[in-house]
């Protein structure tokens, strides 16, 4: 049983990681079952012993790339929807096999993921609103010399100052990628991403120019939905998708769904902001700008808990959750 506690918790966030890779492990091996009995193409059949040896490795103790669990979903719906180019589905989850020591930082681009396969992979994983397509693409080098700069000042004060969550974040999160939006008028721009399809992987704008203490939110931003992802991996948070609802960090109406982790992201904002403005580590004039953030995710947090409470049909894990975030909002009023 996974603990529901709403305040970080590294040691959770290694069970939760190691949980993931498990579940996936059960399904290659259900997979490769069902693939045994009901397909003779060659192809296929070189290739469905693989699954076993992959299963074996997810088992272990060793982190594996997101990659791995993207090129999984692909696998499904091509079979779910009788696709054609199974083996080469195959061969691409079966090598994709990697292990991961530690939290790395990437470029969306076949140099920074390792081809153009891959490039595709974590496009199609991530661009999954029907509503509003953001086109993923590779940052400039530029822009991502100076974010990599950003992001590990950001971890550092991380590490001093909210220690919990920084080994939180590093044992939910194997990629930060960094990615870039088309520069066209009606394009929508995204500041940060995540795709349960791609467990581990942290997206970030590199066109975004951000200060030291607005990327500390922006990580404690985009981890949370990682976090949300991994708790709630053996039931929803919520039940039914039906309608649109005012989100409190989007303008765009949003599945209750979405409503639900922008209300616990931004309780999560409220976190980090509320240990960085204790801290004798940042300044005064950070501390006016921890302000600022502690006020804006405060209202966004009983934004959209107002209407949680009201439209929400919640798993009893949904409602935990919640109910945890609420207490802590509540504590530091």
């Amino acid at each position: 049983m996974i603990e529901l506690s709403f305040l970080p918790d590294p040691v959770r966030a290694v069970a939760i990681d190691a949980r993931m890779r498990h579940e996936l492990a059960d399904s290659l091996e259900y997979l490769r079952s069902q693939l045994q009995e009901q397909s003779s193409e060659p192809g296929i059949i070189c290739r469905i012993e693989k699954l076993d040896q992959l299963a074996s490795s997810l088992r272990s103790s060793n982190r594996v790339r997101p990659a791995v669990f993207g090129h999984y979903y692909q696998l499904v719906f091509a079979i779910l929807n009788d696709m054609p180019g199974l083996p080469d589905l195959l061969e691409n989850l079966i090598s994709s096999l990697q292990t991961q020591a530690g939290m790395t930082m990437l470029d969306l681009s076949p140099e920074g993921l390792g081809d153009d396969i891959l490039v595709a992979l974590y496009q199609k994983c991530l661009d999954t609103d029907e509503d509003m397509k953001y086109g993923f693409l590779s940052p400039d080098p530029l822009d991502s010399i100076r974010m990599r700069e950003s992001i590990t000042r950001a971890l550092q004060l991380m590490e001093k100052i909210m220690p919990e969550l920084y080994a939180e974040i590093h044992a939910i999160v194997t990629e930060i990628v960094l990615a870039s939006a088309p520069k066209l008028p009606d394009s929508p721009r995204f500041d940060g991403a995540s795709s349960y399809q791609l467990w581990g992987a942290l997206v970030l704008n590199a066109d975004e120019v951000k200060s030291d203490m607005e990327m500390v939110e922006t990580l404690a931003h985009e981890a949370a939905h990682s976090l949300l992802f991994g708790l709630t991996v053996m039931e929803p948070l919520v039940y039914g998708e039906e309608g649109r609802f005012k989100s409190p960090l989007r303008q765009d109406p949003r599945p209750m769904d979405g409503i639900y982790h922008a209300t616990f992201v931004s309780a999560r904002m409220h976190y980090a902001m509320h240990k960085a403005i204790k801290s004798s580590l940042v300044n005064d004039m950070q501390k006016r700008e921890c302000e600022r953030y502690l006020l804006a995710s405060r209202k966004a947090f009983y934004d959209g808990f107002r209407v949680v409470s009201a439209e929400a049909e919640l798993s009893d894990t949904g409602r935990a959750i919640m109910q945890n975030a609420c207490e802590f909002m509540e504590q530091v009023a």
